[in-house]
């Protein structure tokens, strides 16, 4: 665990509560985290809403593929 890549993944950043916690980390200005969720798209329009920097990587993972949230 001492060589992860993100101090925080925002896994579901699309839906209601992950918005939150994006705008969250956002209004902070936290380093260090990712936006993760099912659809590159959805990420991509939630990040820009919200406005997130575009330096925040977006992550494509799905609860019923196993090796995507690897």
């Amino acid at each position: 665990m001492a060589n992860k890549e993100f101090d925080i993944v925002v896994y579901g950043a699309t839906g209601f509560t992950g918005r939150l916690v994006t705008e969250y980390l956002t209004l902070r200005g936290i380093k260090g985290w990712a936006m993760a969720g099912r659809s590159e798209t959805k990420l991509q329009e939630v990040r820009d809403e919200v406005g997130v920097s575009k330096d925040i990587p977006l992550l494509v993972a799905d609860a019923v593929n196993p090796d995507s949230l690897s």
